[in-house]
């Protein structure tokens, strides 16, 4: 596959070589509905069967991608867990990302008591 498409869901690059890496979507799959609205199999899965895979990145992986906001123009939202804020808050954010303005924003809050 030659053109770089994005996947609607996690923003990875779609491929059509590798089923078991990051952002596979079936050839098939790709010709009947185009490049419009494109899931890889991972953000399908997830969506329709409510299925969740094991991603292979690394910690240093990780940071390495984050680094390059420092880099960029723009601002950044932070999605933390309203039920593990602890767990999804980067704690070394400001150092990542430089002076840039932040949004946080807390996902679940439907699932909070009224």
């Amino acid at each position: 596959m030659k053109e770089n498409i994005l996947c609607q869901g996690c923003g990875v690059f779609v491929q059509t070589e590798a089923p078991d890496k990051p952002g596979f979507i079936p050839q098939s799959t790709l010709k009947k509905h185009g490049v419009e609205a494109v899931l890889c199999k991972r953000c399908f899965r997830l969506k329709n069967y409510n299925e969740t895979q094991e991603v292979d990145i690394t910690d240093n992986d990780f940071l390495r991608m984050v680094s390059s906001i420092n880099e960029a123009e723009g601002l950044v939202i932070h999605v933390i867990d309203l039920f593990d804020v602890s767990g999804s808050i980067i704690q070394s954010l400001p150092r990542i990302i430089g002076d840039k303005q932040v949004i946080l924003v807390g996902n679940k809050v439907d699932l909070l008591p009224k």
